[in-house]
């Protein structure tokens, strides 16, 4: 008894706590897509499937996420994606190369047409994160296929690490910074497997 009013009181006392102070606000981020744009081979039609993209269940969640210097782990307690993060990379994966072919019709995975896209785009995130006040850490496969044959026309292995200050405004923007590094060179390396 005596120890269920012990507890009783402590929540009590916890709740008063709360109550008088400012709650923190919540903020959201997005990836934004590139500025820039490019004309690969106007004259060219081109179609594509972007994904399947595997993605690590550590970052889906609407908290972003960073590492500390001991590999931990660390879920931020205010700091969340405007929408879900594998979502969101999608469209700004499929923006950025939109902006670099204009011609191109682009199917994200899984796709509702019965018959495939010509090429398919698969993408293994291996890591999309950071340790604040050090760097950012991007990592991404990648391989290029013919539908038709499953042939692997191309594969990659993107790395990207940026030095970070300890804000996740930081963070966001370079991870989004490497994402437009990772589109471009995905650009010019589809041009130059499919045409030339």
């Amino acid at each position: 008894m005596i120890r269920y009013l012990f507890l009783l009181s402590l929540l009590f006392l916890n709740a008063c706590i709360q109550l008088g102070s400012e709650p923190q606000p919540l903020r959201h981020y997005l990836l934004q897509p590139m500025t820039e744009t490019r004309n690969y081979l106007p004259e060219q039609n081109l179609n594509l499937t972007l994904g399947p993209m595997e993605f690590p269940s550590y970052l889906d969640r609407p908290q972003l996420v960073t590492v500390n210097q001991q590999k931990q782990v660390v879920i931020a307690n205010f700091d969340r994606w405007a929408e879900p993060l594998q979502e969101n990379l999608t469209r700004i994966l499929k923006e950025n190369l939109t902006r670099q072919f204009s011609n191109i019709g682009i199917a994200t995975f899984p796709w509702k047409s019965p018959v495939a896209e010509p090429l398919q785009l698969k993408l293994t995130i291996n890591h999309f994160d950071g340790i604040l006040g050090k760097n950012s850490h991007v990592d991404i496969r990648w391989e290029l296929i013919r539908s038709a044959t499953t042939e692997i026309m191309t594969q990659g292995h993107f790395v990207s690490q940026k030095p970070l200050d300890n804000s996740y405004l930081d963070l966001v923007s370079k991870l989004n910074s490497a994402i437009t590094e990772f589109s471009l060179l995905l650009g010019e390396t589809i041009a130059g497997k499919v045409y030339y």
